[in-house]
């Protein structure tokens, strides 16, 4: 009787032998897989620059560029093109900038194997009709101001113009032009100091610090989000903390309504607590609780001051938090649920967390009756807990 191996030993073997398998196909072919991506970097570069030849250059160490080249006509330079990757609104964005010898943009292009911007928003950066707008601009080049953001896709606009100056200060650093000092996005007028106040709100996880610097025209010059006790969730809301987000902000006059930002996917309760905390911030200026500056004069309403306060009630698994903002008038004008705490039933007690609940509450005076508010179905315990802890949080109101 034959003997027969062990199960694992065959498994072992197995996996053994496909490695060695895998390792030689990636052999074989990585040479092949990177000729054919320069094939690819050199057709995109000669549609952005035709007639042209091109000669790599090295980058200096450190440089936020990937790669780096002479544009050459006839052997002699007549300009640079640089190629440089930036976080966007979903992912990494390609950008490929083409100047002359003086940093001129001659064309700019948008993409990259990990472009994943959302379709019919921040997708339409790779579109002509946006990055044809650089065409003949020089850095700095201001958004808003020199180029058009895309509609509902402002953070993945900003992304592609801090690209484009970064690689264009690369190019600088190689060929030894000038860049002007950058503009501030909005012009104070003559005579009007800035004001700067911090304001903090809570988040998915913990505050969300707001610090804001408004112009004499009520303008946003300024913004940093964040402190130190920023514990949002990495990946997600700690994207608030990207120049994207905030560049959003700049320029605006406040107070900030939440559309009119867009807020970062898989983190709407952090967002929407910097959109508070930004707006606090500003209502700090309006009481004279602001620095450099002292308070503004203001002809906004004094509905403007609002009042914040949490609470948490008991749910169907634990507590559920909310916490509000009110108006003078006492409506509510900002509401989140939930906290770290926060253990209602997946699919069911979690759907407390959507916008679509908590808009409900918008506008309202508590106390909050539970006939005024539709239970969500399957949830009603949860549902209930959501309007005793808003009811609560008013009573803390001082």
């Amino acid at each position: 009787m034959k003997k027969q191996l062990p199960a694992w030993v065959v498994l072992g073997l197995v996996a053994v032998v496909s490695a060695i398998c895998l390792a030689g196909v990636y052999g074989f072919t990585k040479d092949s897989i990177a000729q054919q991506a320069e094939i690819i970097a050199e057709e995109n570069r000669r549609s952005l620059m035709p007639d042209t030849d091109f000669m790599t250059l090295e980058l200096p160490e450190g440089s936020a560029a990937k790669h780096l080249y002479a544009r050459t006509r006839g052997g002699e330079t007549v300009g640079y093109i640089v190629v440089l990757d930036v976080p966007g609104f979903a992912g990494p964005v390609e950008i490929t900038v083409g100047t002359d010898l003086t940093g001129e943009i001659v064309g700019v292009m948008v993409g990259g194997d990990g472009f994943n911007e959302t379709p019919g928003l921040g997708a339409k950066a790779r579109d002509a009709a946006f990055t044809d707008q650089f065409t003949g601009l020089a850095a700095p080049i201001v958004l808003g101001e020199h180029v058009d953001a895309i509609t509902a896709a402002t953070i993945t606009s900003a992304s592609v113009v801090r690209g484009v100056n970064t690689g264009i200060g690369a190019i600088a650093d190689f060929a030894g032009f000038t860049i002007a000092a950058n503009k501030p996005e909005t012009a104070e007028p003559d005579g009007l100091d800035p004001f700067t106040a911090v304001a903090s709100e809570h988040g998915f996880k913990g505050p969300v610090a707001a610090r804001i610097t408004v112009n004499g025209a009520g303008q946003i010059a300024e913004l940093i989000f964040g402190d130190d006790e920023f514990v949002e969730t990495k990946g997600y809301g700690t994207m608030i903390l990207e120049a994207g987000f905030s560049e959003q902000f700049l320029g605006k006059t406040l107070p900030i309504e939440p559309q009119d930002i867009d807020m970062i996917s898989g983190a709407t309760i952090t967002s929407e607590a910097a959109v508070r905390a930004v707006n606090a911030a500003y209502y700090k200026l309006q009481i004279g609780d602001g620095d450099e500056g002292g308070v503004q004069d203001t002809d906004e309403p004094d509905t403007l001051v609002q009042r914040t306060a949490n609470a948490s009630e008991h749910g169907f698994k634990g507590p559920v938090a909310a916490y509000i903002t009110v108006n003078s008038d006492g409506q509510i004008v900002n509401l989140t649920f939930g906290d770290d705490d926060f253990a209602e039933t997946r699919g069911y007690g979690t759907m407390i967390l959507e916008p679509d609940f908590a808009e409900q509450f918008i506008g309202k005076i508590p106390p909050i009756e539970l006939r005024d508010i539709d239970m969500i179905s399957g949830a009603t315990i949860t549902s209930e807990a959501a309007v005793h802890a808003v009811n609560a949080a008013y009573a803390k109101l001082p």
